[in-house]
């Protein structure tokens, strides 16, 4: 495991289908495959080869996170860890809370699959050019 992607809220792989005629929700980029986060335990979630199988990939927006938004969540972080912790508590909450709302920007993709089926997605500009590159 590369330690910079403890820093970076781990490796860009992850988007987030939000409507379309495949199931909304939370996807993984697994090679060459998207493959949908399972809802329950012991349930197996459905898998897209995107390989050359990408009709169309536009992207429709560039969505820009509030700068304060980290310092937000490490405050938040920092209360709840106090509460519950104390002074260690309030500052593993703080880098907690920090980590987990530093994301950067993300992209709003329309996808046309080769099968005829649509959706809109948000994702990292990373994940992005990847798929791009399966195209």
């Amino acid at each position: 495991m590369d330690i910079k992607c403890l820093f970076d809220a781990g490796p860009k792989t992850t988007l987030k289908i939000i409507a379309g005629d495949v199931p909304s929700g939370t996807w993984e980029l697994k090679g060459s495959r998207l493959v949908q986060s399972p809802v329950a335990p012991n349930v197996v979630g459905e898998s897209i080869v995107v390989a050359g199988n990408i009709r169309r990939l536009d992207v429709k927006d560039l969505v820009n996170k509030d700068d304060f938004e980290p310092f937000v969540g490490a405050g938040i972080g920092a209360l709840l860890g106090f509460r519950l912790f104390g002074v260690l508590g309030a500052a593993a909450g703080a880098m907690a809370g920090h980590m987990l709302t530093k994301d950067g920007p993300a992209v709003s993709v329309t996808c046309e699959l080769a099968d005829g089926r649509k959706f809109i997605a948000v994702m990292p500009p990373e994940l992005h050019q990847r798929l791009v590159s399966l195209k």
